[in-house]
């Protein structure tokens, strides 16, 4: 079983250094799962030229582009990037994140024969500071735990349900659910934005009666979930990859104050 990379990204020359970080590290995980990879590039105007662009893409990545449109533009590239898709998972990545792992061939055959439709590498389970006794008992479960060679998944129950349920930057979903989801939240989601777009579609297309939403996680953490010794920092310092809920550095002004994530 084959997972394709879709990275959205766009030209505007103050992020091109996080690009950089996030294409090496993909390139720099285990490759044996991957199809192939491609970048679709939100084109703004005055910023760096799409020639200019490929200069700093390896030659392995498949490149699209489109003109950003702000509103919506989040959704629209999301869209774009997954139309090149042909294998049964999509990696989505965003731009400004540096990945540890990728599923194996192997990992990835066990995701799917456990039927998980979204895997979030984002670790977010609660808007609170600490982890609600409602969530705690869930979250020690160790039956919630589908065990990787790469890592672990936990199986998030609804009892983790908030708008947030799905999220990104960064998540593996089955290809046609994606796609799915992407034209229920095109056509009838709007306001929104992006998570609780796609949370909402999830479960208006009743997603959750037929597939699990996982959360990809360090295998180190196994014991400390177990043992009920898990708080939010520590999650989040298990995560499979660098983002801002784990790494300062990589905390960074938002595109145009996030118009561009409301679908």
């Amino acid at each position: 079983m084959k997972l394709d990379v879709a990275l959205i990204t766009t030209n505007i020359s103050s992020r091109l250094h996080l690009l950089r970080q996030t294409i090496a590290s993909i390139d720099a995980c285990e490759q044996s799962a991957i199809y192939k990879k491609t970048i679709s590039i939100d084109l703004f105007p005055q910023e760096t030229s799409l020639e200019d662009m490929m200069q700093i893409i390896p030659k392995e990545w498949k490149v699209v582009s489109g003109v950003a449109t702000g509103r919506r533009g989040m959704l629209l590239n999301q869209m774009r990037v997954t139309a090149t898709c042909e294998s049964p998972y999509t990696l989505y990545c965003e731009d400004d994140i540096i990945i540890e792992k990728i599923p194996s061939a192997a990992d990835l055959q066990r995701i799917s024969s456990a039927n998980i439709g979204f895997m979030c590498y984002n670790t977010h389970i609660s808007d609170k500071e600490k982890i609600p006794d409602s969530l705690k008992t869930d979250l020690s479960d160790i039956r919630n735990l589908l065990e990787l060679d790469n890592g672990i998944v936990f199986l998030k129950t609804k009892t983790f349900k908030d708008q947030y349920y799905l999220n990104f930057p960064v998540s593996l979903v089955k290809t046609e659910i994606f796609s799915s989801m992407h034209k229920h939240i095109h056509d009838h989601l709007h306001g929104l934005g992006i998570e609780p777009a796609t949370t909402k579609a999830w479960f208006d297309l009743k997603y959750d009666q037929s597939h699990h939403v996982g959360l990809y996680l360090k295998s180190k953490i196994k014991p400390i979930l177990g043992a009920g010794k898990a708080d939010i920092a520590t999650i989040h310092n298990h995560a499979q990859m660098r983002f801002w809920n784990n790494d300062v550095s990589l905390r960074h002004p938002s595109i145009n104050n996030r118009e561009n994530s409301i679908v």
